[in-house]
């Protein structure tokens, strides 16, 4: 706790971020805050938020389209394969993107959609021999696993390196 007429930072040196910070912009010195402030001697500032590395960007020009049907994707489990219908709608009548990194993920996401269809009615069929609440389990998570994965690659700009296979 600061005591009167202390005049450091103390906040910086605990990691609270300041609205400076936060903009990545570094803390400025005690100085320029207030005047009539003199910074304790020996003492400099620190920066409060470190870089941690780079930061992930959109692929420029990428189909808002991907997006959303990676959306739809990740929402099937909780709508019980209603979001699943309608992604599966929306890939089904699309042409293929002229882009290798938007055909790449649109392919990605049609096999995806597929696969997830055929192993739903797989497990529905299968509750009667009381294997299919298992395969039905193991779908819904394969789905939000590629998915999230999708999702992330696309978000970094990174292509599917083979969007025609059955894992990630």
């Amino acid at each position: 706790m600061a005591e009167p007429g202390d005049n450091h930072d103390h906040d910086a040196e605990i990691g609270f971020a300041s609205a400076a910070s936060l903009r990545g912009q570094q803390r400025e010195d005690a100085r320029t805050q207030a005047p009539g402030l003199v910074p304790t001697a020996g003492r400099h500032p620190r920066p409060s938020v470190r870089d941690l590395g780079v930061r992930a960007t959109t692929a420029a020009g990428v189909s808002p389209e991907l997006y959303a049907v990676y959306i739809l994707i990740l929402l099937a489990v909780p709508t019980i394969g209603v979001s699943a219908v309608i992604g599966l709608l929306a890939v089904r009548n699309r042409s293929m993107p002229d882009n290798a990194l938007e055909a790449g993920h649109f392919v990605f996401q049609r096999r995806t959609l597929w696969i997830a269809a055929a192993a739903a009615a797989l497990g529905v069929v299968l509750i009667i021999v009381n294997v299919g609440v298992i395969v039905l389990f193991l779908a819904a998570v394969w789905v939000l696993v590629r998915g999230a994965f999708g999702v992330f690659k696309l978000k970094a700009g990174q292509p599917i390196n083979r969007p025609g296979t059955w894992l990630i």
